[in-house]
């Protein structure tokens, strides 16, 4: 069953909490990294997005997306669910560094 804990509360020395907010662009995150632009401001990204895109569109990338905060202390992959949601009327799409692409919809949630 799924968890309703399902994102961290509160964010750790290595850990993002809850959604991580991206606005207009193009990103790269991956899901290892804890310094650089690919990570989520100095920390692990949560796998919650939340894609505004009131003022234009966004384009996400996510590297390394069978990582997460638990698996990586375990040494493990695993299947992580995501949550992305476009919190505005622009395009918004999600890939992996598989080529697998999703469009967000306007307003909405997957």
């Amino acid at each position: 069953p799924q968890s309703d804990a399902m994102y961290l509360l509160a964010a750790t020395s290595k850990f993002a909490q809850g959604c991580f907010q991206l606005a207009v662009g193009t990103y790269t995150k991956d899901m290892t990294a804890t310094t650089g632009s690919s990570a989520c401001s100095g920390l692990k990204c949560p796998p919650c997005f939340l894609l505004d895109t009131t003022s234009g569109p966004i384009q996400l990338t996510i590297q390394n997306c069978h990582q997460n905060a638990f698996s990586s202390l375990h040494s493990v992959s695993t299947l992580n669910p995501f949550r992305f949601t476009n919190a505005g009327a622009a395009a918004a799409t999600v890939s992996d560094n598989n080529g697998n692409m999703y469009l967000m919809a306007r307003n909405g949630m997957k």
